[in-house]
């Protein structure tokens, strides 16, 4: 049981350092961390990794979601400290 709390209360308190507007996204998702940020992925929720691009401005990470299809995909970001975090997110 205490594990599971532990683990529940720092995926919380690492989600509060994160920020991902707007979702829905149309074209571009901004993604705000005060954590570094290693790597962004996109998986469909089947599991399959699909390329995306994205460009960092001023400590934005701004990705480029206009060739993703309508729909929900699941967003994977890997922290410079070796946490992780997914996160849905919706095209619409």
């Amino acid at each position: 049981g205490l594990e599971s709390i532990t683990v529940g209360i720092s995926d919380f308190a690492l989600n509060k350092k994160l920020k991902i507007l707007p979702n829905p996204v149309w074209k571009v998702l901004s993604i705000l961390s005060d954590e570094s940020i290693k790597q962004i992925t996109v998986y469909t929720l089947t599991g399959s990794k699909l390329t995306v691009q994205y460009k960092i401005e001023n400590g934005v990470y701004n990705l480029d979601s206009s060739l993703l299809k309508p729909g929900m995909y699941l967003l994977e970001i890997n922290f410079a400290n070796d946490n992780s975090v997914t996160i849905k997110i919706i095209r619409y």
